[in-house]
């Protein structure tokens, strides 16, 4: 049942991953979880959770993304052969990094206000011309006070 439970049902769980994974809230990741919990009941059914996962020799399902993730991310991102290594931000010199407590390898990025502002606008007008459409006074007051994009 073990390996049942790895190969199909953990599989499906954990379909696509890297795409989805940050975006997980809190009760989502206990609902994953409790799922893992609930087939470790069927499977070992004296255990506990954390027993049954060490006799099964499996992490926490939210561990085991993590750990997955980080794969991902330093074997398919940050090789400077990779397709997606482009996307990343500027590397900071590690002549000064490595001074550093906490060293952060990439430049941060900077914040696009001016998208940012595009992205309200945008936002509000299909608000006010779907959904509340008498408050286009209101709109309008914004749009007087907001510095064009």
């Amino acid at each position: 049942m073990l390996c049942f439970y790895v190969s199909v049902i953990r599989s499906v769980c954990e379909y696509a991953y890297p795409a989805w994974h940050s975006s997980l809230t809190v009760t989502q990741t206990k609902a994953l979880e409790s799922l893992q919990q609930r087939a470790m009941r069927i499977i070992f059914q004296d255990n506990d959770y954390m027993l049954s996962l060490i006799r099964a020799r499996l992490d926490t399902l939210e561990s085991r993304r993590e750990h997955l993730t980080e794969r991902f991310f330093k074997g398919n991102v940050l090789r400077e052969s990779s397709c997606l290594h482009y996307l990343l931000p500027d590397k900071l010199e590690t002549s000064i990094t490595d001074k550093l407590r906490h060293p952060k390898t990439f430049k941060p990025l900077p914040i696009r206000l001016e998208l940012l502002k595009f992205v309200i606008l945008l936002y509000l007008s299909v608000y006010i011309i779907m959904i509340r459409p008498g408050a286009v006074a209101h709109y309008e007051f914004f749009l007087l006070h907001v510095p064009a994009v």
